[in-house]
């Protein structure tokens, strides 16, 4: 696969520690102030305990990140295994990288890691749409849910597996 830039990628994992706890902490405040939390996570983990009690369940969700110049997130990816080899995953882009080819090419090497371990990929999302994206990227919308954001709003689960994203992007 051809690399939109030339800038190889800074991928980290987050573990807790004291600096990645405050790389979450200033991300969680820029979600906020920018209106942004409430598009990526459900309102039950709007709360700063919350939120910061759910990216350190490593029982439940694993982290990863890509840091900007000033160690800030401006990519950001996690998931819970659902199965052996399903993942239910997120990502979230800084606003200035989603039309960026930076963006772009942060997104495919995420993908590609995560094809290395996962077979399927799935995901949830309130916004329709972001269901174009989804399906450049390779992903099948698999069906709309009433009320599927917490209850709340209606949502649309997507599904792709590897042969998908290397047909759509590869």
């Amino acid at each position: 696969m051809k690399r939109l830039v030339e800038e190889e990628t800074v991928i980290r994992i987050y573990q807790g520690n004291p600096e990645d706890s405050m790389t979450l902490l200033h991300w969680y405040l820029e979600l906020v102030n920018t209106g942004e939390l409430d598009k990526i996570l459900f309102p039950f983990n709007h709360s700063l305990g919350m939120f910061m009690q759910y990216f350190n369940d490593f029982s439940k969700v694993r982290m990863i990140y890509v840091p900007d110049d000033n160690n800030k997130i401006k990519f950001a990816a996690w998931g819970t295994a659902v199965s052996p080899g399903v993942i239910f995953f997120s990502i979230w882009l800084k606003p200035k990288l989603r039309s960026a080819k930076e963006g772009a090419q942060i997104t495919l090497d995420i993908y590609n890691e995560i094809f290395k371990l996962f077979h399927v990929v799935q995901g949830i999302t309130k916004q329709e749409r972001l269901l174009k994206v989804h399906k450049k990227l390779g992903y099948k919308v698999v069906c709309k849910v009433p009320q599927g954001w917490a209850g709340i709003e209606d949502a649309w689960l997507v599904q792709m597996t590897k042969d998908d994203f290397l047909a759509a992007c590869g």
